[in-house]
């Protein structure tokens, strides 16, 4: 499997599935957060920060996508 880092372009099916990845991922964050409810404290505050973080990316990659389609 190519890696997208190393390619120059994107064509739109992989595209596509890198959406659906990471909108797949995105929907379970809740069950994430769940799964941190029963580690130790440091380890509970580190998982939800990853998921806030992962939360937090997916917003601003998606806002910045709506706005290159409307221009």
């Amino acid at each position: 499997m190519k890696s997208l880092a190393s390619s120059s372009t994107i064509d739109s099916e992989q595209w596509k599935t890198l959406q659906l990845y990471t909108r797949k991922l995105y929907s379970v964050s809740d069950d994430m957060l769940f799964v941190g409810k029963g580690l130790d404290k440091v380890k509970k505050a580190e998982a939800e920060k990853i998921v806030y973080e992962f939360r937090k990316d997916v917003k601003v990659r998606a806002r910045s996508e709506a706005t290159t389609k409307m221009l």
